[in-house]
């Protein structure tokens, strides 16, 4: 009932607050939300008490109104709004590039705006197109494949929809991108920096890494609990103690040949390739995987990005309209609120 669900959500809230005491992190009470019952920002949506999450309105006025842009700056206010809600439009940066490229004009020519009318259709279909978001249930076996290279890290997150251990549904997708130290950095460093923050990123959906395994195409780091230091710089010991603290034992990560990842790979690899081919002559923002919401952490130049992937095959009994208002059931407390309350505490 209604008083009970309110009783656990308090004390979770204490041991929640007694977390962040331990760990020396404070809370600005000013700008914290107590027992809010809607209007509440989550991951870019709005969450209310009856576990309806919908987008800003702003968001969805922005993609009505839209027009073909005939004059640059009408180019400039669309680049604009639709990075605004960037992180739910796959592959946004490739879309805006002929865009990017035409902001650099002093102005439209009919060649120009003819130049556009295709990259223009192809965004609105994206814009428009219905995607469907998979939502394991609680103890659902998850599988998290994880992949590197120079560029960053990639983590894509699966989870088993059926009882065929295969049947793998895509979750959400993880995105680290290096600076310019560590993509400098040998190969096996970018692995095991890959595994660690991946599994660090997911960890509070990973229910303390219980009915989860991990699958890497890197022999190194299926043997990485085994690793000995061998000297005070080896930075593989930090990775390793690192995983251990989240609860990850050695019979969790297992070896997967990269053709059976071909998911991490290629976005990797699309990532890699769209750095390396310099195909407009103006400075286009960087490409975050399927969408771009960058925050900048710490001082080592560390940019993290997430998203969700989607996808058109699953049935309707496995996926819920991203349209639509989310309403998971009472149960589905995987990385949504237990109860009819939310504490937002602003950290800092």
């Amino acid at each position: 009932d209604m008083a009970s669900d309110e009783v656990v959500h308090i004390m979770d809230i204490g041991i929640m607050l007694c977390c962040l005491a331990a760990a020396n992190i404070t809370i600005n009470m000013q700008k914290s939300l107590w027992c809010t019952t809607s209007g509440v920002e989550v991951l870019g949506h709005l969450w209310s008490a009856n576990h309806s999450w919908v987008p800003f309105d702003y968001h969805v006025a922005t993609l009505q109104g839209m027009y073909f842009p005939m004059m640059v700056s009408s180019i400039r206010c669309l680049c604009s709004g639709i990075n605004s809600i960037s992180k739910h439009i796959p592959w946004l940066q490739v879309l805006l590039a002929l865009f990017y490229e035409a902001m650099g004009k002093a102005q439209l020519t009919k060649v120009d705006q003819d130049a556009l009318h295709q990259p223009w259709a192809a965004l609105q279909q994206v814009l428009f197109n219905v995607h469907n978001l998979y939502i394991p249930l609680p103890g659902t076996p998850l599988v998290l494949h994880t992949d590197a290279a120079g560029a960053g890290v990639r983590g894509v997150l699966l989870a088993q929809c059926s009882e065929d251990p295969d049947n793998l549904a895509l979750v959400t997708y993880f995105s680290h991108m290096f600076g310019s130290q560590q993509g400098s950095k040998l190969s096996m460093w970018h692995e095991a920096c890959a595994t660690y923050e991946a599994v660090k990123f997911f960890y509070p959906y990973l229910d303390s890494c219980m009915n989860f395994h991990l699958e890497t195409d890197c022999t190194v780091i299926v043997s990485l609990h085994m690793h000995k230091m061998a000297n005070d710089s080896d930075a593989l010991v930090h990775f390793k103690l690192g995983l251990s603290e989240l609860g990850m034992k050695q019979h969790m990560i297992t070896h997967c040949p990269g053709i059976d990842q071909q998911m991490a790979d290629w976005l990797l690899q699309a990532k890699e390739c769209w750095h390396l081919s310099k195909a407009y002559t103006v400075v286009v923002p960087e490409m975050g995987g399927l969408e771009e919401a960058e925050e900048m952490i710490g001082s080592d130049s560390i940019v993290y990005m997430v998203c969700v992937l989607t996808a058109s095959t699953w049935s309707t009994m496995d996926s819920i309209d991203a349209a639509e208002e989310m309403a998971p059931s009472a149960n589905d407390n995987v990385g949504w609120p237990k109860a009819n309350l939310m504490f937002c505490p602003h950290l800092g």
